[in-house]
């Protein structure tokens, strides 16, 4: 099957940039703007409009129109976005249809900016309702979520109220912890 990423790609004809697969990858069938929301001190995020020039973002700060956005990010002391399970975590996806999301949700909380490893021991409230009530929702990619050792509400509400997606990412954490 072919994404919508590959399909905007094709049809623009503008190559896959290798450090891509580096990154979460935010499609939209229509030009959206996201704005990302982080709590915890050591958080930062980058976005880039063609996965080479990256620009720092601070948590409430809106990107440009575009119909794909890359994400990259770091976490240094806790691997968490958020000091708490708040729905004042979600992300805003103006303007986005037909939402999807490629690559690794952990591509946010790298050690360095542009990390590549899969962080499999995640802190509390990590991605707690990150996609929260984001309608326009519809895929999410199989290994989105690759924590094996969860922690206290790390995923709570991650996908509430995303009435579009209808298959949700494997978990493969094998236990889970409270609230999560």
């Amino acid at each position: 099957m072919i994404t919508l990423a590959e399909k905007l790609i094709m049809v623009s004809k503008t190559p896959v940039k290798p450090e891509v697969r580096r990154a979460v990858e935010f499609v939209s069938s229509t030009p959206m703007m996201i704005t990302p929301q982080y709590t915890n001190s050591g958080v930062t995020l980058q976005y880039s409009l063609d996965g080479t020039s990256w620009t720092t973002i601070t948590s409430g700060e809106t990107t440009p129109n575009a119909n794909i956005i890359y994400f990259r990010g770091s976490a240094t002391g806790t691997k968490s976005l958020y000091a708490s399970n708040a729905t004042t975590n979600s992300w805003t996806f103006s303007g986005a249809t037909n939402l999807e999301c490629n690559g690794k949700l952990d591509r946010l909380i790298q050690n360095t900016l542009g990390g590549d490893s899969d962080i499999l021991a995640i802190s509390n409230y990590c991605f707690a309702y990150i996609f929260n009530n984001v309608t326009s929702l519809i895929r999410v990619d199989d290994d989105f979520l690759p924590a094996t050792a969860l922690t206290n509400s790390c995923y709570q509400g991650m996908f509430q109220s995303c009435t579009g997606l209808t298959t949700a990412p494997a978990l493969p954490a094998t236990t889970l912890a409270s609230s999560c």
